[in-house]
């Protein structure tokens, strides 16, 4: 009943505070396009011009948490208003005119109350909860409690009710096994035997007698684990999406929550990235590009399908050229290359020098390790770049990064160009490479250069077969990247001589110095 009482009084107090956000249509526009709004806000459209609609139904838009829309395209003038009750993000569109006319609304559920925020379970006993405070206050934990409800029962197998202990504001709570290893021990609040859970068992989070969250189904025994995404409750770590900002009592949707590493990962452990609004968000889930480099020894990712945040620089036109990624992007550990078949909508136009926040998936496409992602935010532009850096060679520990390599001749260039890019080959005199021209890049379909130059460029690679260790190319980004080597007349000017007589004849001895 408390739960029910309390839920009634959340809506009251939406409806009291909510917002009528207004978007204006008209011929080929939204106005705004991109809106961030709150749970029971809601948005209303009003067209001033030309014959449209607005679609945002699942259909269209299959990661839309709701349908919504007015139907048929309509002309004259006309209003559709929709509340938004349900937090994520929603794309809509135009239909006849879906090419220019999109939009894109962020709907923030309320960050009111403690939940959960990670949940380890490793091997042996290296297993942690985590709880996280998403409000912009400090929240005191001694009226919370978590207990774990093992092996399907519906009694109260271990529990652990919370220090009178404040809490602050965007802060976490990790609560870990007392004999984990010492990384997870070292970041932990406290130990308690309510992390005895190896994946068939129910975790609740409780404040006072009412239920905040739940991990997996009190009463219920899956076997050896429930399913989450492409992991599990045994032998993964589970970190909540960032666009999660409230505790959830249905597991089937709880279930679809959650990022998903690899067994022990405990890097995420002491902070959480989180959209809930207000004072600042700890981010220690931000991942060096550095650390995502590493391959196995048939040059296969030892990241591949990870979910991380990276934050870093874009360093490259985007080779893409159409409505999707292709750019390649760098911090100060390393590069990495930037995918997606899409744009997303609040950043379709990637240039040199934005500072970005990408969150996404590790994947791989011909050796190339790329990321994936699935949102983006973007922190600054005109940002300087990072130095390139001189290489004699390209591998795996030079792709993705912003590099030069000098003293180069072209020994082949197109006679023709057609497709999406051409493979030349260039030389320093004893070893060969690829450079990369890409149909987006304005030295598309120039002249071949003459005589020794310099390249900057990123370093790509494309390998269709195991292993991928070959195949490194580098991609020019326009034609200030080719650099003419400038021949310099020397400078000779004598600092020194002597001459010794043998027997009739003379020898001298010059001393010189050149420039340069």
């Amino acid at each position: 009943m408390k739960q029910f009482y309390a839920f009634i009084l959340a809506v009251l107090g939406l409806s009291a505070a909510a917002t009528n956000h207004q978007v204006q249509v008209g011929s080929n526009f939204f106005n705004p396009a991109v809106l961030s709004i709150s749970v029971g806000d809601t948005v209303t459209w009003t067209q001033v011009s030309g014959t449209h609609n607005v679609n945002g139904s699942t259909t269209t838009f299959s990661s839309n948490p709701v349908s919504f829309g007015n139907g048929s395209p309509a002309g004259g003038t006309w209003t559709y208003s929709f509340v938004f009750t349900t937090g994520g993000t929603y794309a809509y569109q135009c239909d006849p005119h879906a090419a220019m006319m999109i939009g894109s609304i962020t709907v923030t559920a309320p960050c009111t109350d403690l939940f959960f925020s990670e949940y380890l379970e490793g091997s042996s006993n290296n297993k942690a909860l985590e709880i996280y405070n998403p409000t912009n206050a400090p929240i005191n934990l001694s009226t919370y409690s978590v207990k774990a409800y093992n092996n399907g029962g519906t009694t109260v197998s271990n529990s652990l009710t919370l220090p009178n202990k404040t809490l602050a504001a965007h802060d976490v709570y990790v609560i870990a096994n007392p004999t984990a290893v010492a990384g997870i021990l070292g970041t932990s609040d406290t130990t308690s035997t309510v992390t005895y859970f190896n994946g068939d068992d129910a975790i609740v989070l409780f404040k006072g007698t009412d239920t905040l969250d739940i991990i997996g189904k009190v009463g219920f025994d899956p076997g050896t684990n429930w399913t989450v995404g492409t992991g599990a409750t045994s032998e993964y770590t589970l970190v909540r999406k960032a666009a999660i900002n409230q505790g959830q009592l249905n597991w089937t949707v709880g279930a679809t929550e959650w990022d998903v590493y690899p067994q022990n990962t405990a890097t995420y452990l002491g902070g959480h990235t989180s959209n809930c609004g207000g004072g600042s968000v700890a981010t220690p889930g931000l991942r060096p590009i550095g650390t995502l480099r590493g391959v196995d020894a048939n040059g296969v990712a030892d990241s591949l399908n990870a979910v991380v945040a990276i934050t870093g620089v874009v360093t490259s036109i985007d080779f893409d050229g159409n409505t999707g990624y292709g750019f390649y992007f760098q911090d100060a550990t390393g590069g990495i290359s930037a995918f997606r078949s899409a744009d997303l909508p609040n950043y379709t136009s990637p240039l040199r020098g934005d500072s970005l926040y990408i969150h996404g998936v590790i994947g791989q496409f011909n050796g190339l390790t790329q990321i994936v992602p699935d949102s983006i935010a973007v922190w600054g532009t005109n940002k300087p770049l990072p130095s390139p850096l001189v290489i004699t060679a390209m591998d795996e520990t030079n792709e993705g990064e912003l590099v030069r390599m000098n003293n180069m001749t072209a020994t082949t260039w197109p006679s023709s160009w057609s497709g999406s890019g051409q493979n030349v080959t260039i030389s320093d005199g004893t070893n060969s490479f690829t450079m990369r021209i890409d149909a987006d890049c304005n030295l598309w379909n120039s002249a071949q250069p003459a005589g020794l130059f310099d390249v900057l460029g990123v370093v790509g690679q494309f390998d269709n077969s195991s292993p991928y260790t070959s195949g490194y190319q580098i991609f020019p980004r326009d034609t200030n990247d080719i650099i003419p080597v400038v021949a310099t007349s020397p400078t000779v000017r004598f600092v020194g001589g002597s001459a010794t007589v043998l027997e009739g004849n003379v020898s001298h001895t010059i001393k010189m110095s050149v420039q340069p």
